[in-house]
This record gives structure tokens, sequence and C-alpha cells, in this order.
């Protein structure tokens, strides 16, 4: 009878499993590998991946839920503060810079598969809350 795994074990393997899958994405393109390489990567069974998520498009989500999340997260407005504009410009610079270095994979994700992304409803809302938040 297989183990049981905690919550905070299923969380840690599907953000590994992401990770690995991002840099694959970016690596590669979506079309560019399949789940069975990705559970290579791992080490670990070639249904593993299943278990985590339906198919590879959901991976693909996940990981673009978490870019936009990223991304949502940065300043929209300077925060109110007596700093000069300059100097507000650069922390709001900083902080986006920071993001899309730590991001890096799945900026280059969205930035690439934008339009087939945007298109497909699955993705609509994070991207049309995106347009939202961008018109702002």
């Amino acid at each position: 009878m297989p183990r049981v795994l905690t919550k905070a074990e299923v969380t840690d393997f599907r953000e590994r499993l992401c990770e690995v899958a991002a840099h694959l994405f970016y690596a590669r393109g979506p079309q560019g590998f399949t789940l069975r390489e990705l559970a290579t990567e791992l080490g670990v069974s070639p249904m593993t991946p299943y278990r985590y998520f339906k198919d590879k498009d959901a991976i693909l989500a996940a990981l673009v839920d978490e870019a936009i999340a990223a991304f949502q997260q940065l300043p929209k407005a300077p925060p109110a503060t007596d700093l000069p504009a300059a100097e507000l410009l650069e922390l709001i610079g900083t902080a986006f810079v920071h993001t899309a270095t730590e991001q890096l994979d799945l900026l280059t994700i969205l930035v690439s598969e934008h339009h087939a992304l945007a298109d497909d409803r699955r993705f609509a809302e994070p991207f049309s809350a995106c347009s939202r938040d961008a018109a702002r």
C-alpha cells in the first residue's frame, strides 16, 4: 500500500514539478517535451506527474497563474511617502527587475506564448485581469 503524502509534501512536489516544467517550457517550448521526460527529470515514475496535474496544459496553466500572480504583486501606484519621485521610480523599477529575474522562465513563457494563451479560454480570465490592471 502506497504511503499517503502530507499536504506539505504534495505542495512541495507540485512546486518542484512546476519549477522543472518551467525550465523545460523555457528551453524547449510547450511542445518540446513530454510528461514522461518531465518525470525523468524529476526522478519519478512516468505516471507521477499525472497524479498532480491532468496534463501538460494544466501545468502550463499553473505556471501562467504563478507568473501573473508574481507580477500582480508589484506596486501599481507609488506608496504614500515623502520620497522624491525619482527614488520612488527607482524602487518600483527595482521591484519589477527583481521579480522578472526571479521569474525569468515564467516571464519568457508568458511573452512567447501570450497570443496562444490569451486565445485559450482556460487562460482568458488571468489575461483579462492583467489587461484590466494595466488599464488602471
